[in-house]
């Protein structure tokens, strides 16, 4: 948790990947570090910068990895579905409870929607709007680089930042 000026040296879990917006609509997401069973929410909502927290809850998707032990650094997992679920979860080769289980967890999450922020994190209340959060990872969806405005980095300082790519 951020106040005042600190910065969070929090080191990340997750990373995002990389977002698909055809058929199949689907998130990729990867561990970043040797987990046990782990919680992380992704949304496109705001962050908001002075509060630290995000502006409103325009959708919410919580990812509860499966407790098999120790999710080993480098799995990919690509959570896949519409707009208003279900979610399907998908890693090494196998998709379901082998993986995890991902659920809306408030709002609607449109895979279509091209050109928003995406950001990752941990929650220590499951309300996004307070300060109780920790960005891990951002990603902008349309490609290119992040906007000053949405680069969450200089808060949270071990942040995984994925832009710089082409687009189009």
């Amino acid at each position: 948790i951020i106040e005042d000026d600190d910065v969070n040296l929090t080191t990340p879990r997750w990373g995002i990947l990389g977002m698909n917006h055809q058929e199949p609509m689907e998130l990729s997401i990867v561990a970043l570090d040797n987990i046990s069973t782990s919680r992380v929410y992704f949304t496109a909502s705001d962050f908001n910068r002075e509060t630290l927290a995000f502006d409103q809850d325009n959708g919410v998707i919580k990812f509860v990895s499966a407790n098999t032990g120790c999710i080993p650094k480098g799995t990919v997992f690509t959570i896949s579905g519409g707009v208003n679920g279900p979610l399907t979860v998908n890693c090494n080769g196998t998709s379901g409870t082998e993986c995890g289980e991902a659920t809306i967890e408030s709002g609607t999450f449109d895979f279509t929607d091209i050109g928003t922020t995406l950001y990752a994190y941990s929650d220590l209340n499951s309300d996004p709007t307070d300060t109780q959060v920790t960005i891990q990872s951002v990603l902008n969806t349309l490609g290119g680089t992040i906007s000053p405005a949405e680069d969450i980095s200089q808060f949270y300082a071990n942040a995984v930042v994925v832009d710089g790519f082409a687009t189009g």
